[in-house]
């Protein structure tokens, strides 16, 4: 699995490439959180444990643009 970490230790500025999601419910979130696209690591399946949330289309997307800023694919930032 590829995934992004996060981390709370944010000032909740929005920064490419590391988007701040806003604590929720459906996420899973305690805090306003900032996805480190910068950081994206690979990790088996066996290690992950149940999810503790979803995360929005809208989120998903944020934190994908910045994967792609980080990766250089800039044309999809347009």
């Amino acid at each position: 699995m590829i995934v992004v970490p996060l981390t709370s230790d944010t000032d909740g500025q929005e920064r490419l490439p590391m988007p701040v999601l806003a604590a929720a419910p459906a996420n899973g979130l305690r805090h306003a959180s900032a996805a480190m696209c910068g950081r994206v690591s690979c990790v088996r399946k066996d290690r992950l444990s149940a999810p503790l949330g979803q995360l929005s289309s809208t989120d998903l997307r944020r934190i994908r643009l910045g994967v792609a800023a980080v990766i250089g694919l800039t044309d999809l930032l347009v």
